[in-house]
């Protein structure tokens, strides 16, 4: 993620608020390079709950099937798609 080795890291986690249907959270810290650098990062943690909306059973699990797809091909550098570090439901990683 921060393109270089790293060798140890702190972090703080703090709640954000808008996650009605998951658990969404904010992590901050240092990452120590194996240089002896510091580098500071944050990205957000979510974890989503199974829901039904009546008439889409499956829309709990949307996020997780765009970063699955291709669909980050379409947007260009004035216009980012989010990065996905790790994603995972029951057992499969992407």
């Amino acid at each position: 993620m921060l393109g270089r080795s790293i060798v140890g890291a702190t972090y703080e986690m703090q709640q954000l608020h808008g996650g009605t249907l998951g658990d969404v959270r904010l992590v901050s810290g240092m990452a120590e390079t194996a240089n002896g650098g510091q580098l500071p990062y944050h990205v957000v943690w979510k974890t989503q709950r199974k829901w039904e909306r009546p008439g889409d059973p499956d829309s709990w699990h949307r996020e997780y099937d765009l970063y699955r797809s291709d669909f980050h091909a379409a947007y260009t550098d004035s216009l980012r798609w989010p990065v996905c570090y790790h994603a995972q439901m029951d057992g499969e990683q992407i």
